[in-house]
């Protein structure tokens, strides 16, 4: 989506992680985990779009596509911005 805007995506992080210490999206978490065991392949399978679904509802509030595009370009500016500093 083309942002530049390096304090977006730090508070696009932010609550992000916020996101994932949401109660709800925590158990729903544990929850696969629980479910997979020690099946990483299905764990993968479950989580992943579990996690995009999770960071899609954040990302998309500060301008990026609620795809796997979006989340790459968001934290790899997020990223590129704590290198700079």
């Amino acid at each position: 989506m083309g942002i530049d805007n390096v304090e977006t995506a730090r508070m696009a992080a932010r609550e992000s992680v916020g996101a994932f210490e949401d109660p709800k999206c925590a158990a729903e978490l544990a929850r696969i985990r629980g479910e997979c065991g020690t099946d990483i392949a299905k764990f993968f399978m479950m989580a992943i779009p579990k996690a995009t679904e999770i960071l899609s509802s954040v990302i998309v509030k500060y301008g990026y596509s609620p795809d796997q595009q979006g989340m790459f370009s968001c934290f790899c500016q997020y990223g590129r911005s704590r290198l700079t500093g």
